[in-house]
């Protein structure tokens, strides 16, 4: 995170070098072992330990900037607000995916246990201070708490930003945080990351096969090392079709009108065979609808401040 001392919008010193920023979600398939999938790479993906903790990290690192970025628009200029909200936009979106991946993504130690309880109670106590039911809801199936784990039982937990990277660390094929000094690069995946349409027949695609599995496993005696394989495939196969679903109904906004685009992703989701993974889209969903409210009025921002 950058920590030098400014006064407004107009004083952030811009890095002129755009570098690649991947999503969360995205950034999923690293994990893959060969990108389109047979299905013991599936089943190796699902045994991956992924890394929740540094996705939480990155969440609120993203977070953070966005705080940085409206309280430098408290000594703004209109202007200079309405041609940064780009990058506040962008900032938002990323930082929605890494939330959005921290409930997707099965823990595998006690770290990322901790570190997806943490971002789940954020989540929680921040929709409740927005009064936003639907999303409060949403977000305790997601990150599956129950009656009895409630977000604000017990001393607050805080997740520690990552920070941005300097620009040789950063590798094209890995989630990384970016900040307000890289608004070029944050236009650039605003503009070149939002072909979406693919990833809904690839996830009904994903979904079929998973189900091809199931119907495998009823129909034929499999011994106990078989059954284990093909029941990691299949869950492979369905996280990542959740991850590219998710995707997809939390950025559709971002095209234009992607309302037509979002229903045919949650129609497609509606073929999940598990209830805490459709909970996860249903999430994405309504945090995709904030977005989109971002989107249209940086649109109108923009347009007034090019009118003045």
């Amino acid at each position: 995170m950058n920590t030098t001392t400014i006064a407004s919008l107009a004083e952030i010193r811009f890095e002129p070098t755009i570098r690649p920023i991947m999503d969360e979600l995205m950034g999923l398939r690293r994990n893959l072992p060969c990108p389109k999938g047979h299905e013991d790479a599936h089943a190796t993906f699902a045994a991956t330990p992924f890394d929740i903790t540094g996705a939480a990290a990155r969440a609120v690192g993203f977070a953070e900037e966005v705080k940085r970025f409206l309280a430098l628009a408290e000594t703004s200029e209109p202007a200079e607000i309405a041609f940064g909200l780009s990058q506040l936009l962008a900032l938002s979106a990323l930082n929605a995916a890494a939330t959005v991946a921290v409930a997707l993504l099965p823990p595998r130690t006690t770290a990322d246990i901790s570190a997806r309880a943490r971002m789940g109670r954020d989540v929680l106590l921040a929709a409740r201070d927005e009064d936003d039911a639907r999303f409060v809801n949403a977000a305790k199936r997601a990150f599956a708490f129950d009656h009895a784990d409630q977000p604000d039982r017990g001393e607050p937990l805080r997740l520690e930003p990552a920070s941005v990277p300097d620009i040789d660390n950063v590798r094209h094929d890995e989630p990384a945080v970016a900040g307000l000094e890289q608004e070029l690069s944050l236009i650039a995946w605003l503009r070149g990351q939002l072909v979406l349409g693919g990833l809904v027949e690839d996830a009904g695609n994903l979904i079929d096969r998973a189900d091809g599995i199931a119907r495998h496993i009823e129909a034929y005696e499999v011994d106990a090392a078989e059954l284990d394989q093909l029941e990691r495939s299949r869950q492979g196969l369905l996280l990542l079709a959740t991850a590219d679903l998710a995707r997809v109904v939390l950025f559709a906004g971002l095209v234009g009108d992607g309302r037509d685009l979002r229903r045919s992703a949650l129609s497609v989701a509606d073929e999940l065979p598990s209830a805490r993974l459709l909970a996860v889209i249903v999430f994405a969903a309504l945090a995709g609808e904030r977005l989109e409210e971002l989107a249209r009025s940086r649109c109108g921002a923009s347009a007034n401040a090019a009118a003045a």
